[in-house]
């Protein structure tokens, strides 16, 4: 039997966003400190990660540092996909340029796989979808095992406003896709969005979201998922909930409302602006308030 720990999008950063009380760093180190107990405790293989490694790309050699120790903290190999937030200009062309790049061989727990974007193991084939590949289609698909995609796309729940792909409109010869960038939990199908590691905006949906990882057991070509909801503070202990609701009295309830249900999904401040301004209804001097009530620059790439 092959075990794996699926966790989402974790955009590590020493800085923590405004309206959050706390210390980030703490609280990186809280939840892989937790995701190594569990790891232990499941007698798991590996720990897979959909993506999004690194909040930023072209981050400093501290937080690279800060990343290292984080990684090396598991006790286990790291399997990861990569995501937009940890690849300079959003492509895979410029792996070699980006911090990912060096983490990759400061890490000897940390599995990267570009050249052949698959992996065999006992019980299962893992096939990686890095951010830009939205193909769900297998080719040369080997059907003595289950396979797995672990994916960086921005699929949905259901169909939104914004460019995204519908979980019930993906064609797939997949058993399972493991998916990151959207940050928001959901399960759909075949696809398993498990959601971010950190709640980093003070959007609703993700300021009082709940933080989850999932166990998979893959043995004889069956594939068994269970939710684990990681310790988290209460989010009245975690944001400065004043502040929050003085941006919530200053922005429009029209604004607010769209804002709500798409900025826990979407992961670049380009599809947020995308949305506001082609509302004609929306006051465009609320644009000014609308990276404080994010929260922070979490989202702006």
């Amino acid at each position: 039997m092959s075990k794996f720990i699926n966790i989402g999008d974790p955009h590590i950063r020493l800085t923590a966003p405004r309206s959050r009380n706390d210390n980030i760093k703490e609280v990186f180190e809280d939840k892989f400190n937790q995701i190594n107990e569990l790891a232990k405790r499941e007698n798991v293989d590996y720990i897979l990660c959909n993506g999004d490694l690194f909040d930023r790309a072209n981050c400093n050699v501290e937080t690279l540092s800060f990343v290292e120790k984080l990684i090396k903290l598991l006790e286990f190999d790291v399997i990861l996909s990569v995501g937009n937030h940890s690849l300079i200009g959003n492509t895979m062309n410029n792996f070699e340029k980006s911090m990912i790049y060096l983490l990759d061989r400061l890490c000897d727990n940390l599995i990267i796989l570009r050249e052949n974007n698959s992996l065999e193991l006992d019980d299962c084939i893992l096939h990686f979808n890095h951010y830009g590949n939205d193909n769900f289609i297998i080719d040369d698909l080997n059907e003595s095992k289950p396979n797995i995609i672990v994916s960086h796309s921005m699929i949905v729940k259901e169909k939104e406003f914004f460019t995204c792909i519908s979980a019930e409109d993906i064609e797939t010869n997949a058993d399972l896709i493991l998916n990151g960038h959207n940050h928001s939990y959901f399960q759909v199908g075949k696809v398993l969005n498990i959601g971010a590691l950190v709640r980093l905006t003070t959007s609703k949906g993700d300021m009082d979201r709940e933080v989850r990882v999932a166990i998979l057991s893959v043995a004889d070509k069956n594939i068994d998922i269970k939710e684990v909801k990681l310790n988290i503070s209460d989010y009245k202990e975690v944001f400065d909930v004043k502040q929050v609701m003085k941006k919530k009295d200053i922005l429009s309830e029209a604004m607010l409302g769209k804002l709500n249900d798409s900025i826990k999904q979407i992961s670049s401040v380009k599809d947020i602006l995308s949305i506001v301004m082609k509302d004609e209804v929306y006051d465009k001097e609320d644009l000014s308030l609308l990276q404080d009530y994010l929260g922070d620059d979490i989202l702006w790439d």
